[in-house]
């Protein structure tokens, strides 16, 4: 995806928008240079994929994600 793409949707409006787009760069995206263009774009890391299905399929926080989810907790004071 991307770089100015990650703004756009729900979070986009977010008054903390930034917080959470920073945590999950740091913990669950990795930066990537598009191909054919002379963006950055995000991706999910190979390494928290297995945590994003599990996710996607389950709607629980596991690894990364919750380790992520607490951080932002503490962080935005929630």
């Amino acid at each position: 995806m991307e770089e100015r793409n990650l703004i756009r949707g729900t979070i986009g409006i977010s008054r903390h928008r930034e917080e959470i787009l920073k945590e999950l760069k740091r913990s669950v995206f990795e930066r990537h240079t598009i191909s054919g263009r002379a963006s950055t774009g995000y991706n999910v890391s190979e390494r928290v994929v297995a945590e994003v299905r599990f996710y996607a399929d389950n709607n629980v926080f596991t690894g990364s994600i919750q380790t992520a989810y607490e951080r932002l907790l503490e962080r935005l004071k929630l």
